[in-house]
């Protein structure tokens, strides 16, 4: 197997364990699909660096979110 290169297309694909409301929050992010405990999301991208930057900026609306329902006990 070749090592990945910087310039390589990717996929990414992350499963979310965690109330599936959260999912709303990627909504102009990311396609989801909901899980029996969650929901999945995948990035594709020309290039890693350009999937990293798009996966940090979903993760950050994730966190976000999160944060945000616990503010008005959304989670509780």
């Amino acid at each position: 197997m070749q090592a990945t290169k910087k310039s390589d297309a990717v996929t990414i694909t992350v499963t979310v364990k965690a109330d599936a409301r959260l999912s709303s929050a990627l909504e102009t992010e990311v396609d989801t699909i909901h899980t029996d405990d969650g929901f999945q999301f995948s990035i594709s991208a020309d290039t890693i660096s350009d999937a990293r930057a798009r996966s940090n900026t979903v993760l950050r609306s994730l966190i976000a979110a999160h944060n945000a329902g616990l503010a008005i006990g959304a989670w509780e």
